[in-house]
């Protein structure tokens, strides 16, 4: 009778041995830079300019994530002072979130409008206004991962502006030379 009872719980205990399922665990660092779901990154192009912009990404899976770019000015040289773009991409490469992507963006952005009061004796009076400005734009680009993390990108395309196009142009452009990395 005891043979048969620790011949059941022997077997039962193997059972359960059996019947778990392994998990994969990413150990190489390759591993978990492929996995990793959020990007932080810069774009050296627009910093250049006396307009440095900073995105962050969240990969939502292998061929699609969402994001943000926040640009601001540092110096005059652009009429607007603040411009973040939240975005939209699919991506068409062999890694996950990596290659070749098309990207949809909506833009928000506060600029300066000048108005100019001239008088009789050739005189005029300048009055700067801050007005708040929107549109949707399309862009194309690549994305490229590296082994270690760090994630080089190029991009291009522009949008249509809807509200105050008259003040701003009608078009905005979306371009960059991004510098990052994936955590």
């Amino acid at each position: 009778m005891r043979k048969i009872l620790l011949v059941l719980f022997l077997l039962n205990f193997s059972f359960y041995g059996y019947s778990q399922e392994a998990e994969e665990v990413a150990t190489t660092e390759e591993e978990i830079f492929y996995t990793a779901k959020d990007e932080l990154k810069l774009n050296p192009l627009y910093l250049l300019l006396g307009f440095p912009e900073i995105s962050y990404e969240r990969i939502l899976d292998e061929e699609s994530a969402l994001g943000i770019s926040v640009a601001f000015s540092t110096e005059d040289v652009f009429d607007i002072d603040f411009m973040a773009i939240p975005y939209y991409r699919v991506y068409f490469g062999g890694k996950p979130a990596a290659g070749f992507f098309v990207e949809g963006n909506a833009a928000f952005y506060v600029a300066d409008h000048y108005e100019y009061t001239y008088y009789d004796d050739y005189s005029y009076e300048e009055t700067s206004t801050n007005i708040v400005g929107g549109g949707i734009g399309l862009a194309v680009g690549a994305k490229f991962l590296t082994e270690s993390g760090w994630v080089f990108e190029v991009f291009g395309g522009a949008g249509r502006n809807f509200l105050s196009p008259d003040d701003i142009g009608d078009v905005y452009p979306r371009l960059g030379l991004t510098v990052g990395r994936r955590f």
